[in-house]
């Protein structure tokens, strides 16, 4: 199996580690489907041929950088993305493990390096300052390296947070994006993923049954 790869990061990849895994649904012949947070957290939890494991999702906010808010392409990102892609930050850190908590998630954030140059003027003592997001001030922890944008037009990065009731696991709205563990091939990751898929279904039959999880390459 093989998915599309965003230009910008190619400078990034390790073809024969970096990997997608991707929901299935073959009644309705759906081979690239999102995961839900929940169904994420469980295939993190339980799968040991990753050595990270990370997911995102594409979102907009309002950022307020002048006077007035400018809307801007954003990415919820979870713990670990960066290290994925083996492109960690040009300043600062990436977003902590205890960042996925809601009260935690909606007090930093993390700025693409356009933005940085352009509107922060490659400030190398940014880290610590603020910015306003839907009229919420977090704190900037880190920036991006070059052309580290997902999707392409985004400039922002604030953490995926996991809340029952916003987010159940029928709620599918996640890429993940894994690091395989050196001498770990795609194919032994997929039968791993497969199986953990298997036993979701088995588990949460009203939000997964007939659905299945799977490893997709890059190349």
């Amino acid at each position: 199996f093989y998915s599309f790869l965003a230009p910008q990061l190619t400078a990034y990849m390790d073809f024969k580690r970096n990997v997608l895994v991707q929901g299935t649904d073959v009644k309705r012949d759906m081979k690239s489907m999102e995961m839900s947070i929940p169904d994420f957290r469980d295939v993190r939890e339980r799968a040991k041929s990753f050595e990270r494991l990370a997911a995102y999702s594409e979102t907009q906010a309002y950022m307020t950088l002048g006077d007035e808010p400018e809307r801007f392409d954003a990415t919820w990102a979870s713990p670990g993305l960066f290290a994925v892609y083996g492109a960690p930050p040009i300043l600062g850190r990436e977003f902590l493990p205890n960042e996925e908590e809601k009260s935690k998630a909606l007090t930093v954030i993390i700025i693409g390096h356009r933005i940085w140059q352009e509107r922060f003027k490659s400030d190398p003592n940014i880290l610590g300052r603020t910015v306003k997001m839907n009229g919420r001030i977090r704190e900037i922890v880190g920036v991006a390296p070059p052309e580290f944008r997902l999707p392409e037009t985004a400039d922002f990065f604030i953490p995926v947070y996991f809340d029952p009731v916003e987010d159940p696991r029928g709620a599918r709205y996640l890429h993940v994006a894994g690091r395989l563990k050196p001498g770990v091939t795609p194919k032994q990751a997929h039968a791993e993923v497969a199986a953990i898929g298997a036993a979701l279904a088995k588990e949460y039959p009203d939000h997964n049954e007939g659905l299945g999880l799977r490893v997709v390459t890059y190349r």
